[in-house]
């Protein structure tokens, strides 16, 4: 079996007493599409963003083709010789000019 290009082992993150991810588990195989949905407030957004490396999660792990990028920065998961990945919802745009 190859190794999952994305695991999530019971992430969690909590806003003071509002708990936004609760011992979520994910695995994801390369290659394969995925969907993320749910309500407002559901924690799709503090799930991405610890994938991600802007939040850093309270507990549990996160391994990107088997190596740990739990506590690590955006910068040290996504950036890599011959690779700059910038994902859609991490983006900046300059405000524009009249």
């Amino acid at each position: 079996m190859t190794e999952p290009a994305l695991e999530i082992s019971e992430l969690r993150k909590n806003f003071g007493g509002v708990l936004a991810n609760d011992g979520i588990n994910l695995v994801l195989s390369r290659g394969e599409i995925h969907g993320l949905i749910g309500p407002n407030g559901s924690g799709k957004t503090t799930l991405i963003a610890q994938i991600m490396g802007e939040l850093t999660p309270d507990s549990g792990e996160i391994r990107v083709f088997g190596k740990s990028v739990t506590a690590l920065p955006v910068h040290a998961i996504w950036v890599s010789p011959g690779r700059v990945s910038l994902p859609a919802f991490s983006l900046c745009f300059p405000r524009p000019t009249t």
